[in-house]
């Protein structure tokens, strides 16, 4: 619906060759091709070519693995589960009509044992009448939780802006990003059509606005998770307040004693 609106607006919609890299000249292709502009937004995801064109690049990854399975009985809840064997992440449960994903996040270090915790997760849910036995999908990538980078550079006299994943605009906590995706994306096409009527200070605008809406709760996330990564053998009370929907996550944070 989105290319089909863009396309009736007149964008030239281009399917089939992916963007290799971002150089002085404007946007090279895989299959040769160079496309100059003035301004290139990057929504191209956690390891944006935009976004290490500027050298903003997102270092702190979630790797993530979820399968979707059958819903036997309605349910209305997310469900999360935490657990110390979820280094850096977090399983959950998202029912969506008669099935439900289910997948889980862990520090990349721990990547090898996201399979088998996913298994785990998957057959206790399943002894619990919860979810079905058979995988109907699978599916997993990075996320980042480094929270938000510089979302604004020039390269050639060109503005270059980063949205979405590409900015770090991912919850370091929770790995939501899809809302903040589509904010910042609205924003990046405001700040090119500024520039295009010859506001030469839309890029640097915009960067400021990402992190006026979403800095301050970006900045506690990171913060909460870099706490809890810290302590080896978290308690249940570590990971309350590592948490984003107990009151511990929003109480204010230790001064450090001398």
């Amino acid at each position: 619906m989105l290319v089909a609106g863009a396309k009736s607006a007149g964008a030239q919609i281009i399917l089939g060759s992916s963007v290799r890299s971002i150089a002085s000249d404007g946007a090279r292709f895989a299959d040769g091709r160079i496309i100059d502009a003035d301004i290139i937004i990057g929504a191209d995801g956690p390891h944006s070519l935009v976004g290490r064109a500027i050298g903003s690049i997102n270092t702190e990854i979630v790797d993530t693995r979820q399968i979707t399975v059958p819903l036997p009985h309605a349910h209305a809840a997310t469900d999360i589960h935490l657990s110390p064997d979820y280094r850096g992440g977090y399983g959950w449960l998202f029912p969506k009509d008669d099935v439900a994903h289910v997948g889980l996040g862990i520090e990349p270090p721990l990547r090898h044992r996201l399979k088998p915790l996913l298994e785990a997760l998957h057959r206790r849910l399943i002894r619990e009448g919860r979810v079905g036995q058979e995988i109907l999908a699978l599916t997993g990538g990075p996320i980042p939780v480094g929270g938000l980078l510089l979302s604004a550079g020039v390269i050639g006299g060109r503005t270059l802006l980063l949205a979405g994943d590409a900015a770090g605009l991912a919850n370091a906590v929770t790995g939501a990003g899809i809302a903040s995706a589509v904010q910042s994306g609205r924003m990046a096409g405001r700040a090119a059509v500024a520039f295009a009527q010859g506001k030469t200070g839309a890029g640097t605008a915009y960067a400021e606005e990402l992190d006026d809406v979403f800095g301050p709760s970006l900045r506690r996330a990171v913060r909460r998770r870099r706490e809890l990564l810290l302590n080896a053998s978290p308690s249940a009370a570590d990971m309350r307040r590592g948490w984003i929907a107990y009151p511990e996550y929003w109480s204010p944070f230790e001064r450090p004693t001398a």
